[in-house]
Parts: C-alpha cells; structure tokens; sequence
C-alpha cells in the first residue's frame, strides 16, 4: 500500500511487522538475542552478517512509509504476541495516525501471534468483512 497507494481501496495487516529496525533490535520477540534468527531476517531484506541492513531495515518498513498509504488499513494483533511483539502493531497505528489515516484496530489481550481462541477467530473474519464491504462493496449485489 505504500508501494503502490492508488492500487489498493483499503487492506488489512494482521500481526504485522511494520518496523524490520524494531523487530531486528527487540528485546521482546521470540528469537532476541539470537544471532542466527537475526541474521535470517536481515537476509530477509537484502542484509548480511557484515552489512547490518538498518537503511535497508527504514526502507522496507511501512512505518517509515505511512504517509504514502492513503487508504483505510485495519491492523490486528495479539497484545502477548512475541513473534511480532504489541509494539510493531502500536508503532504502525501513531505512523498512520500522524500521517492522517486512523487505522481500524483490533487487539486481542488474550492472544499472541495468530489468534487461537475460535470465538476471537470468528470476530476476526468477521470485522475483516465488514471492513471490506464497507471499502469495496458486496459481491453479492
């Protein structure tokens, strides 16, 4: 959405990273501390062992991009989540906020990365279509 703002009429992030800088440098993540797990996501944006890849890092990040995404967002996410900790999800919700855009938001206190209690599920997908017929219309007309 920040690549390619006029493609999209609105999208959903669910337990996203939207700071590569934070999630690299976390102490709250699952894999902190663990060379090997940081070496694979700096990999993951063109980085290595010997190029630290934090240019890399701001330039992938949709929290350094938010004032290109133009289009409503809704953002998900378990507050115990430790693969993509609470702070990546509240980091992207004061980007967008800042740039204009209040994002939708639901947050589940009980859940962590993915939501497993199916009752939070169902409320999921749920909102998700009704954000979506509210920004793209029903396919049933």
């Amino acid at each position: 959405m920040a690549k390619t703002p006029d493609l999209y009429k609105c999208g959903v992030a669910a337990f996203p990273v939207s700071d590569m800088e934070l999630q690299l440098t976390s102490a709250s993540t699952d894999f902190a501390g663990n060379e090997e797990a940081i070496l694979f996501w700096r990999r993951l944006i063109g980085g290595d062992s010997t190029r630290p890849g934090v240019e890399l890092a701001r330039a992938v990040s949709p929290v350094a991009l938010a004032e290109r995404i133009k289009s409503p967002i809704f953002l998900i996410a378990g507050a115990s989540d430790r693969r993509t900790p609470i702070e990546q999800t509240r980091a992207m919700q004061s980007a967008l906020e800042r740039a204009g855009n209040r994002p939708r938001m639901m947050i589940k206190s009980d859940e962590g990365h993915g939501f497993g209690n199916v009752e939070n599920r169902v409320e999921q997908h749920s909102e998700m279509l009704k954000f979506f017929e509210q920004h793209i219309g029903s396919s049933a007309r």
